[in-house]
């Protein structure tokens, strides 16, 4: 695909396509990387490599009970010494 088709299916100028190749520094909502990576027709894992490298949550990805982590647990872990329970120090 052409880099104006690129821009006109993911509703971003071609400037700012342009820029996003380049890998210039900006600010792109989690919206845009996903009208992007449709545009691009991305499969799931290419998707979830791009909102990994964007370090953005893909808004069409549900969260799912395996990602949510009980309170109670969390606070278990603030609780260890240390990583894993081992003391590193002297």
């Amino acid at each position: 695909m052409r880099r104006e088709e690129v821009a006109q299916l993911s509703g971003v100028s071609v400037t700012w396509y342009t820029w996003l190749e380049q890998g210039r520094e900006m600010s792109l909502s989690a919206q845009a990387h996903a009208r992007l990576a449709t545009a691009l027709r991305l499969g799931r894992a290419e998707r979830a490599y791009l909102f990994e490298l964007a370090a953005k949550w893909d808004p069409d990805q549900p969260i799912s009970e395996t990602d949510h982590v009980p309170s109670s647990l969390l606070a278990c872990v603030d609780l260890l010494p240390s990583p894993g329970g081992i003391s590193c120090g002297p």
